[in-house]
């Protein structure tokens, strides 16, 4: 008898196991589905780099790096793609703050405003704040890591309930492992900013408004092995857009991850963007 209550003890508690387990995967199958392969061959990709600005609305001195790096993107046009993470500062709390500022501050270990990262690179110790420090990290990240892959990235919005569905496909000229993220950035937030100039009204541009990974190194592309090189592959992302953003101010830009030591780390190999509305960019190849 003991022994029978046992084992349908044991048949429970399995099926519960699974029962759960099945809600999880449905759950996360929403939020990021892997697509199917695509052969595409070799391309000359375009590179990007991607920029890491870290600041706040109560930083001081942050509006000089929002300066430097307008500037940069105008002398170096179409190479640097800014992205800027906001974070609670001098005990105030900075209302465009994500989660994923204060993961990244701790990855990098800084405690003071602003901060600059070229391609989310490992060990960096942060990138001097004007504009001849930034275009001299951009001009050296293109001479030290030649591009070997591509990203593309569609972006389709339904108004009616608020939803953003982004497809972003990857490909390299070289087998390799690769993870791939998006981010929601927004532009023209009419927001205060401390250091600003007096009288003036400031828009803070390039501002994440989400991370559409769960992981601020991506999510894995071909279950995480070694993708074949010529080959494409495509992650999806559906996320939920606050009430309080502007979808007509907002763009997707997605980042392909690629690893040089076994997967322990991951920097920002390409990267490339599009309007969150409707938004489409195709592979860019020279």
């Amino acid at each position: 008898m003991n022994r029978l209550l046992l084992h349908i003890a044991s048949l429970l508690t399995l099926i519960f196991l699974v029962s759960c387990s099945g809600k999880e995967d449905a759950k996360s199958a929403e939020d990021v589905q892997q697509g199917q392969t695509a052969p595409v061959g070799q391309k000359n990709y375009v590179q990007k780099v991607l920029g890491l600005q870290f600041t706040s609305a109560y930083c001081q001195a942050c509006p000089g790096l929002a300066s430097s790096l307008k500037e940069a993107e105008e002398l170096m046009p179409g190479v640097l793609v800014p992205i800027s993470f906001h974070l609670d500062y001098n005990d105030m709390s900075d209302p465009m703050a994500v989660s994923a500022s204060s993961t990244l501050m701790r990855k990098y270990g800084f405690n003071v405003l602003p901060y600059f990262v070229i391609n989310f690179r490992d060990g960096e110790i942060g990138v001097g704040t004007d504009v001849d420090s930034v275009l001299e990290a951009v001009r050296y990240e293109l001479e030290q890591w030649p591009v070997e892959c591509g990203v593309a990235v569609k972006s389709e919005y339904d108004a009616q309930n608020g939803k953003v569905t982004v497809t972003v496909r990857v490909a390299s000229n070289v087998e390799g492992r690769y993870r791939c993220n998006a981010f929601l950035v927004e532009d023209g937030i009419d927001y205060l900013q401390v250091g600003a100039a007096d009288g003036e009204a400031y828009l803070h541009d390039n501002v994440v408004r989400k991370m559409m990974s769960v992981s601020i190194e991506g999510s894995n592309l071909g279950s995480g092995l070694a993708l074949e090189a010529g080959t494409e592959y495509p992650l999806t992302f559906s996320s939920q857009l606050d009430p309080s953003w502007n979808p007509d101010a907002m763009r997707v830009v997605a980042v392909a991850m690629a690893t040089e030591d076994q997967g322990r780390t991951y920097y920002c190999a390409n990267v490339n963007s599009c309007a969150l509305q409707d938004g489409e960019s195709d592979y860019l190849t020279e």
